[in-house]
């Protein structure tokens, strides 16, 4: 079940499930919280965790204040997510690309309370112009017909690697 709570007056959107140690899921720019919902939560399924996924200001159904002008900002807006939910709690977070950036954030935020971090693909510069990225070495395996979510097409080609159906999927 969606929630959502007022922080530094940006309306965050979050799922809260189960009860134990937290686990923060923070997601990767511009897409939301599903992303981790979908793929973490079978894994977590049943055991003693408590698993906040979070939905980063402006992406999925949390609010874009207009106030927010740096990535600094973002931060402090979860750093005050976090301690509302959790308080000083130990704590544990996985995140993926800008959401492992975030995460790398926290936990020189909140050495004492990270307990671990798991991160994939993290953002390790913010500034796109010291950022060395490797070109997309692409591998189309199949064509196939796009029946949904078609507008978000062009943007799967310019970062999937492996391109069939059931990437897409």
């Amino acid at each position: 079940m969606m929630e959502k709570i007022n922080i530094n007056n940006t309306m965050m959107n979050y799922r809260d499930i189960g009860e134990g140690r937290p686990v923060y899921f923070i997601h990767g720019n511009a897409i939301d919280l599903e992303s981790n919902y979908l793929f973490y939560e079978p894994l977590f399924e049943g055991k003693p965790f408590r698993r906040i996924y979070i939905d980063l200001p402006g992406m999925g159904e949390s609010e874009a204040n207009n106030s927010i002008e740096s990535t600094n900002d973002i931060l402090d807006i979860v750093l005050k997510f976090i301690e509302t939910l959790t308080g000083d709690a130990p704590l544990i977070l996985v995140g993926h690309s800008f959401g492992g950036y975030m995460c790398l954030g926290i936990m020189d935020r909140l050495k004492a309370h990270v307990l671990a971090g798991f991160i994939t693909c993290p953002v390790v510069e913010g500034q796109m112009k010291f950022r060395k990225v490797e070109p997309l070495n692409q591998q189309i395996d199949e064509d196939f017909e796009v029946k949904d979510n078609k507008s978000y097409y062009d943007e799967y080609l310019d970062m999937t690697v492996r391109v069939n159906e059931e990437t897409w999927k």
